[in-house]
């Protein structure tokens, strides 16, 4: 049976484990500047070979079918990566109109997500990436151009994460919408670290157009693969989890080391009133 002491001490362990790890993600919160649009510079970790591949949201599909999108880097002429992106697609049941496999090539200048057509004519921007480390309230063009760009607003750049295929990650969270800033269309979430989409929808329409699977592919539901380095794990969710994940375990230990700590303090208070008590005896003689 749990004591109020054991509950005191189980209540003890978890936060300061929770403390800590709010202290140190204050710590190490990066700090930028609110600019009216984010400024977008190359991404580092874009190179010859990097990839990213998601499980989408297929429209209309049973819920057996699982599909997903990949896009990786082929080519890295100067700012001009060549990305060849690709969506596969399989079901456990029959179901018309099933996805064939298919790829296509895409070309994004690094410097400004802008795509490009061979010839050199940008078509407007995509978000594949967004600028990393965005600020609550900050604005970011998504998608398109001018006059038709699709402007984000980043509603949660900290403190907040997901699952992602490298652990729980620090996502900001960005909505959406035709109208510029009051974003009313829906939300996307990006890595912090890096800026590489995560999850959300609609998925960037320079790929899905490109693909010709605008009439189904609705989404990313998460990033299942990549090897891209997204950073450490968010470690306020990365505790806490792991705590939750292994109670078994943990909790007879904590009630074991607890009560081994209450008994030898009980031994130990008994044993100084046998101490008082004798000296007392010995004093009325």
């Amino acid at each position: 049976m749990m004591t109020p002491h054991t509950s005191i001490s189980l209540f003890s362990v978890l936060t300061f484990f929770l403390v800590f790890s709010l202290l140190v993600t204050v710590v190490f919160q990066p700090v930028c500047s609110l600019d009216e649009f984010a400024v977008d510079v190359p991404p580092p970790w874009l190179k010859v070979g990097t990839y990213v591949e998601y499980r989408v949201d297929v429209a209309s599909f049973p819920t057996e079918t699982e599909a997903t999108l990949r896009w990786e880097c082929i080519g890295l002429d100067g700012t001009v990566a060549t990305l060849n992106v690709s969506h596969t697609a399989s079901a456990n049941i029959p179901y018309d109109g099933q996805i064939s496999p298919k790829s296509a090539i895409i070309r994004v200048l690094t410097d400004s997500r802008d795509v490009v057509y061979s010839n050199g004519t940008v078509i407007g921007k995509t978000f594949l990436w967004v600028p990393p480390f965005l600020i609550n309230d900050q604005k970011v063009v998504l998608e398109g151009e001018p006059p038709d760009e699709k402007i984000g607003v980043v509603d949660s750049d900290s403190g907040t994460c997901t699952w992602t295929c490298e652990g729980y990650q620090e996502i900001m969270l960005i909505r959406w919408g035709e109208t510029g800033y009051n974003v009313t269309g829906g939300s996307i979430l990006f890595d912090v670290n890096t800026g590489i989409l995560v999850m959300g929808a609609p998925f960037p329409s320079a790929v899905i157009d490109a693909l010709g699977a605008e009439d189904f592919i609705t989404g990313a539901s998460t990033i299942v693969a990549t090897n891209v380095d997204l950073g450490p794990q968010f470690l306020r969710a990365f505790i806490l989890f792991t705590i939750w994940n292994n109670l078994p375990i943990i909790l007879p230990i904590i009630i074991f080391v607890t009560a081994f700590l209450l008994i030898r303090r009980k031994r130990k208070r008994q044993k100084e009133h046998k101490t008082r008590l004798h000296h007392l005896l010995n004093d009325s003689h």
